[in-house]
C-alpha cells in the first residue's frame, strides 16, 4: 500500500519516527516512478536530509530560489518566477517528493504552492503536480525569523484539504538486535533528559552563572518534549560522527585510536555548526543566537556532551579489537646467560631475606616481650636455615653445581664487592620455577582478561602454589 500510493498519483503525506526505513522506501518508489516515465523532483527542508540522496536532492530555498526567505512573500514569490531555469524545472516536473516537511514552516509552504499556481496557470493545489510530503512531526518546529513565525504546517488548511491520504511508519522492521540496542540506549537517554535537568535545578550555587543554567533547566522542564526531541536530533548527530567506522549490521565498530581522536575534534566542530545553533535557537523559542544566553549554551552542551558519552560506551562494546596470540615462554630453554641471571637475583634476594632478619634479630635482642621474642626465635629459625641448607661459598658452588655454565654470569670478586652471596643448585631451581610463575602470570593476555589487580593476583597464586612450597627442600 505504501509503495502503490505514489505510483498511482495519489497526492499523500507520510509521517514517520526515526531509524524507520525511510529513505529506503523512498528510494524504491522513486526507482518504480521513474521507471514509468514520470519526472520526479526532490526538495528537503535542510542540507542534512538532502545528503541521503546522494545529490539527487535540493533544498526547497535553493529549489525555488528563496534564499534565506528574509524578504515579503511577494518579493520570494517574483524572484522565483524571474529565474527561466527555475521555471523550467517546476514546468518540467510531474512528482513533487518533499523529505523533512515537519521542519518547513507553514509560510514556505503556502508560498511554494502560490509558485506552482503561477508557473502551471493551474488552480488545483501546486498546479496540479503529485506531491509527496514526507516527515517526522515528532521533531523541532521550523526556525522563526522576523518574517516568519515558524509556525507548523499541520496547522494549514492545505494539509488537511489536499493530503488526505496519509500514514505513518511506526515500526522498525529492518533493524536487527544490534540497532535495536542502540535504539534502546537511545531511549533510555531520553528517559533521562528530566533527571538531567532536575540536578541542574537542583544545584545550590547562587552565583549569577549557575541561576542562569538553573533558569535554562527550568524552562526545558517545562517544555519536556521539546528537549527530548532535541536530545533526538542530537543522537543523530552523534551517529553520523561514527557512522563510518560502524559496519552495515551496527556489529562492529573498525576504529583506530587515530579515528577516535579525529571524531572526537569533529564533535568540538558540531558545537560550532549552523545545525547545533539552529536546534538551540528552536527548542529555545528565541530568533536569534545573540539571545541564547549563558545558561542556555550550558545546557546544550552538556546535553550533547552526555550523549556523546552514552552513544561512545554503548559503540564500544563493538570495537573488533585486535587479539594477541599468547607466545609459549619456557624459562628452562633460557640459554646459560639468562639462567645465570635468574641465579643471580635469587642470591641477591636470598641476601636480602638474611640482611633484614639478621638486623631485626640484633634490633631486638634485649627485648622482654612475648611477641618480639617469638619473632626473634622465628627470624633466627630462617638464617640457619638459609644459612646451612641454602647458600654456598663460591668454590663450594663450583664444585657441587650440575650446572656450571650458569655462574659463568656473574663472578666471585662481584658477588663480594656487593655483599652478595651464592645459592645452590636446588635454590636456583626454586628461583627459575619462580620466573616460569611470572612469565604465565604477568603478561600482557592476562592483563588482558584481568583488566585490573594482576599482581595482587599472581602473588596470591604463587603464594598458594605447592610446587613452588617444596622446591627447596
Amino acid at each position: 500500500m505504501l509503495l502503490s500510493s505514489p505510483q498511482l498519483g495519489i497526492t499523500c503525506a507520510f509521517s514517520e519516527r526515526p531509524a524507520l526505513g525511510k529513505q529506503r522506501l523512498w528510494k524504491a518508489s522513486l526507482n518504480s516512478l521513474t521507471a514509468k516515465g514520470l519526472k520526479c523532483q526532490i526538495v528537503c527542508s535542510t542540507g542534512i536530509s538532502c545528503d541521503a540522496y546522494h545529490g539527487l536532492a535540493k533544498t526547497v530555498h535553493s529549489h525555488y530560489r528563496l534564499q534565506t526567505a528574509k524578504l515579503p512573500a511577494n518579493s520570494l514569490i517574483s524572484r522565483s518566477l524571474g529565474r527561466k531555469n527555475i521555471l523550467l524545472q517546476i514546468a518540467d516536473t510531474n512528482v513533487l517528493i518533499w523529505d523533512e516537511v515537519s521542519m518547513t514552516s507553514h509560510r514556505i509552504f503556502h508560498i511554494v504552492n502560490a509558485i506552482h499556481h503561477l508557473v502551471s496557470n493551474n488552480d488545483f493545489p501546486f498546479g496540479g503536480v503529485q506531491v509527496i510530503l514526507v516527515g517526522d512531526f515528532w521533531q523541532l518546529r521550523s526556525v522563526p525569523s522576523l518574517l516568519d513565525p515558524g509556525k507548523s504546517i499541520i496547522s494549514s488548511q492545505l494539509l488537511d484539504k489536499v493530503f488526505p491520504h496519509r500514514f505513518e511508519l511506526q515500526r522498525v522492521l529492518r533493524q536487527g538486535d544490534d540497532e535495536d540496542k542502540l535504539k534502546h540506549a537511545l531511549d533510555h537517554a531520553m528517559t533521562n533528559v528530566k533527571a538531567f535537568l532536575d540536578k541542574l535545578i537542583n544545584d545550590a550555587n547562587e552565583d549569577s552563572y549557575s541561576q542562569s543554567v538553573t533558569s535554562a533547566a527550568k524552562y526545558g522542564a517545562d517544555n519536556l518534549d521539546d528537549f527530548e526531541l532535541l536530545a533526538v536530533i542530537f543522537w543523530c548527530r552523534i551517529y553520523e560522527l561514527f557512522e563510518n567506522y560502524l559496519t552495515e549490521n551496527l556489529k562492529v565498530l573498525q576504529m583506530t585510536n587515530k579515528d577516535f581522536t579525529c571524531t572526537t575534534s569533529k564533535l568540538q566542530l558540531l558545537f560550532l555548526s549552523q545545525e547545533y545553533r539552529s536546534n538551540l535557537i528552536s527548542v529555545y523559542n528565541v530568533k536569534k543566537w545573540i539571545e541564547i544566553d549563558d545558561g542556555q549554551r550550558s545546557i546544550g552542551a552538556l546535553l550533547l556532551f552526555q550523549l556523546f558519552q552514552l552513544f561512545g560506551s554503548e559503540v564500544g562494546k563493538r570495537v573488533q579489537k585486535e587479539e594477541c596470540t599468547p607466545i609459549c615462554f619456557n624459562i628452562q630453554d633460557m640459554g646459560p646467560d639468562g639462567r645465570g641471571k635468574v641465579r643471580y637475583i635469587g642470591g641477591w634476594d636470598i641476601s636480602k631475606c638474611l640482611n633484614r632478619a639478621r638486623s631485626y634479630v640484633i634490633e631486638n635482642k634485649l627485648s622482654q616481650s612475648t611477641n618480639v621474642r617469638l619473632k626473634i626465635h622465628k627470624e633466627m629459625k630462617k638464617i640457619n636455615l638459609l644459612e646451612n641448607y641454602v647458600t654456598l661459598p663460591h668454590e663450594a658452588t663450583q664444585l657441587s653445581t650440575a650446572n656450571p655454565e650458569s655462574l659463568r654470569v656473574v663472578q666471585s670478586p662481584q658477588y663480594r664487592n656487593c655483599g652478595l652471596i651464592h645459592i645452590n643448585d636446588d635454590a636456583s631451581d626454586f628461583f627459575l620455577a619462580l620466573e616460569q610463575e611470572r612469565v604465565d602470570k604477568i603478561n600482557i593476555q592476562r592483563l588482558s582478561s584481568l583488566q585490573n589487580d594482576m599482581i595482587d593476583d599472581s602473588i596470591v597464586e604463587a603464594v598458594s602454589n605447592s610446587t613452588l612450597e617444596t622446591c627447596i627442600f
